[in-house]
């Protein structure tokens, strides 16, 4: 019978999250399954991509989400929509058959049926499915996963370190808005506070150095820094790596610290005392669309954007 395309089919969420378990051990449950691919973010949830394949049922999916973008050039002030291919997977027993080409081919006609200018995937350069996104991709954005260098020093409780003045959800809200280059809209603070897990146990909002200030999240024995905001205008380049450096010189929750960034001047910390590994952003259009505006843009993302 051979494998077959199906989009939202009935089950797909039940069907989705069994492929992520077996696929990631410890992925999560329906709960991470509704945070991931539930909400609506800028667009429509997620379609969900599943391949079928005769009597064994669903053996490959990915998730494709809907997000807008402001920032870029030939939007003017506007918002562009833009698509994420996220959460592929492929059943072990049906891995290096092709599933993942298959995924993408039918990603790019969702989101251009859904109206996007680019489908974007995040990867880093180790893994498997780069080869299969650098071939269909239009071009590549520069990103790096960032870890501090060095042993982990010791933690601090969250408690104390989200004692004393707080910024509000709106405050948080409005200054990573304030970016100064392209990236995802999030419409309100309520919303943003979803995207930046403020209301999960383990997050913390702490303060980076002068002005500026993280929203951080312990979980897994690391610390993750969400976002970096500046309370005194629009993010800079500098002023993002030294509040990291700020970090991690008083790790919050847990080290080490682990963040993201699209700024090569980022990438190289203060003196370059951070590591960076490429995770790269690929853009590939959305059917025949011309994603030139998505590659040309300076884009400034950080963790909580590529969820």
């Amino acid at each position: 019978m051979g494998r077959r395309r199906a989009l939202n089919p009935p089950g797909a969420e039940r069907a989705f999250l069994r492929g992520l378990q077996a696929s990631f051990p410890g992925w999560g449950g329906p709960e991470d399954l509704r945070w991931w691919f539930r909400r609506e973010v800028g667009g429509p949830v997620a379609d969900l991509l599943l391949l079928l394949d005769g009597d064994h049922g669903p053996v490959a999916g990915a998730a494709v989400c809907h997000r807008l973008v402001r920032g870029l050039e030939d939007a003017g002030a506007g918002a562009a929509r833009v698509a994420i291919l996220s959460g592929a997977w492929t059943d072990p027993r049906h891995r290096r058959q092709g599933c993942f080409r298959e995924l993408i081919a039918h990603g790019r006609e969702v989101a251009a049926r859904r109206g996007a200018g680019a489908l974007l995937a995040f990867a880093a350069a180790e893994r498997a499915s780069t080869p299969a996104l650098t071939a269909a991709a239009a071009g590549v954005v520069g990103g790096w996963g960032l870890r501090t260098a060095g042993s982990a020093a010791p933690a601090r409780p969250a408690a104390a370190l989200a004692s004393g003045r707080q910024p509000s959800a709106a405050d948080l809200h409005r200054w990573f808005a304030a970016r100064p280059g392209a990236g995802m809209v999030y419409g309100d603070a309520a919303q943003f506070a979803v995207q930046a897990r403020l209301r999960r146990r383990g997050t913390v909002v702490v303060p980076a150095g002068p002005g500026h200030w993280a929203i951080v999240e312990g979980r897994g024995g690391v610390a993750r820094v969400h976002a970096v905001l500046s309370e005194d205008g629009p993010l800079t380049a500098a002023g993002w790596a030294d509040a990291f450096a700020a970090l991690a010189a008083s790790p919050p929750v847990s080290a080490p610290l682990l963040g993201y960034t699209t700024r090569s001047d980022v990438a190289g910390g203060p003196d370059g005392d951070l590591d960076a590994s490429a995770a790269s952003v690929f853009v590939l259009p959305a059917g025949d669309t011309d994603p030139t505006p998505f590659l040309a843009a300076s884009w400034w993302l950080q963790g909580l954007d590529r969820a």
